[in-house]
């Protein structure tokens, strides 16, 4: 006989085992339910994932799964039926990111192509071409100031004296001219016209004649004002009426100080440099102050030549002699000099519009994207996927991304630009070098 509580135990267990079957089957159905709903919808779950926040990165990461140049509206609107309802603006940014970053490749090529560095030709040998001759055009500041004191001695006798010692040191191929100026009337605004146009030929280009080229030294007083443009202008024509292929034409200017005749000397300098007699313009300053030093030094570089500045007479000699030398006999690498230096000026500022175009090219990418994802965020507030609140929350996010992204811009261009300056600087620091070292051997030689 079978006890009254072992009649009940198995009911129970029957009757669990009969919920847990009815349960097991409502599950199962409602699985089916959802994955049949989500097939009706044509919607799938999509994992997205988190946009990257620095620039590197950003550009890196792209493009975007959807991203392409020619997408429509209505690809634009499929894909953001893919996106899930009821997102956060988190959410909805990286979900933008995810499918329409752009391809930032090739703006960042534009950087990473870009070559700074220059290229020097060879430089030339260091020989004196003997087979040319030396035109000496020798110019001499006759102005009242002329005749003050240094050292104890006026300043006209002291150039006299050097320019008599250098005259005599020429070869007998080399010709010499002396153009004095200044030296008529007196520094009064009376006498200005007459002792502006006060500029002549002493002695005239030809070989050295000791008495003629101390004749023409003897007389002369120191007076009025300072032509210097047109004692400039002078050489010009005293050299030109015997130049040829086989003449090196040098000029040097004493002088104790700057145009006051309304001239404009450094624009003469530079003309008889690039002119057909391709002078070279060389100063020495007697006894000036920091300001006229400055302006006389512009005349020798505008002449392709060189300035020195002295104290007394014996200085003089000394400079004049290494200025005509290096000028004469270096003339080849000073005008090598020259070009290249020239050439690596027009080609850095090649290189820096280079750069500004790969600036303005990454800025344009930067603003064409923003555009675009600015465009599907107002579809999505549009079709009511998205609230107000999280549309503008999205449209800030994407505003610091593009902020982010013009910063890196503005980075990038500035660490290349002082790539490309301390470049230009390396290579006219090696364009020095190797100058100095060929006039070093012409030296030796």
């Amino acid at each position: 006989m079978i006890k009254r509580s072992s009649i009940i135990f198995l009911a129970l267990t029957s009757l669990f085992i009969v919920l847990a079957a009815c349960s097991n089957e409502n599950q199962s159905t409602s699985g089916e339910e959802d994955t049949q709903a989500q097939k009706a919808s044509g919607k799938k779950e999509i994992d997205i994932p988190e946009a990257p926040t620095e620039p590197e990165k950003m550009v890196e990461n792209g493009p975007g799964k959807s991203f392409a140049n020619d997408m429509t509206d209505d690809d634009i609107a499929q894909v953001l039926k893919e996106m899930p309802s009821d997102l956060k603006d988190k959410d909805v940014y990286n979900y933008l990111i995810d499918q329409f970053a752009y391809d930032y490749s090739d703006a960042m090529n534009a950087y990473e192509s870009f070559d700074p560095q220059f290229e020097l030709t060879k430089a030339p040998d260091v020989q004196a071409d003997e087979d040319k001759v030396q035109h000496i055009s020798l110019l001499l500041d006759s102005s009242g100031s002329m005749g003050a004191y240094v050292n104890g001695n006026r300043k006209m006798d002291e150039a006299k004296t050097a320019l008599k010692d250098f005259a005599s040191s020429m070869s007998e191929e080399t010709k010499t001219s002396l153009i004095v100026y200044g030296h008529k009337g007196t520094g009064s605004e009376e006498d200005k016209a007459l002792s502006c146009d006060s500029i002549e030929l002493s002695y005239p280009l030809s070989t050295y004649d000791k008495d003629s080229f101390n004749k023409a030294l003897k007389d002369l007083e120191p007076a009025g004002w300072t032509p210097l443009a047109g004692s400039l202008e002078k050489a010009r024509e005293v050299l030109g009426s015997d130049a040829g292929d086989n003449v090196e034409n040098v000029i040097y200017v004493i002088s104790d100080g700057t145009e006051t005749c309304g001239g404009n000397p450094v624009k003469k300098a530079k003309e008889l440099h690039e002119s057909d007699l391709n002078a070279t313009v060389n100063v020495i300053a007697f006894d000036v102050n920091s300001e006229e030093q400055k302006q006389l030094k512009e005349v020798a570089d505008a002449g392709g030549g060189s300035f020195k500045s002295v104290a007394n007479g014996k200085s003089m000699f000394d400079m004049v002699d290494e200025i005509v030398d290096e000028a004469v006999s270096g003339l080849d690498v000073n005008l090598w000099t020259a070009r290249e230096g020239q050439d690596i000026n027009n080609e850095h500022r090649g290189k820096q519009n280079e750069l500004n175009d790969a600036e303005s090219v990454f800025n344009a990418f930067i603003d064409d994207e923003h555009d675009a994802l600015m465009g599907a965020l107002d579809k999505l507030e549009e079709s009511g996927r998205i609230d107000e609140e999280t549309a503008n929350q999205t449209e800030q996010k994407l505003s610091d991304r593009r902020d982010t992204l013009r910063q890196y811009n503005d980075q990038l261009r500035k660490e290349y630009g002082q790539i490309l300056k301390d470049e230009r600087e390396k290579t006219f620091d090696l364009l020095d070098d190797i100058k100095q070292k060929k006039m070093d051997e012409l030296s030796k030689d």
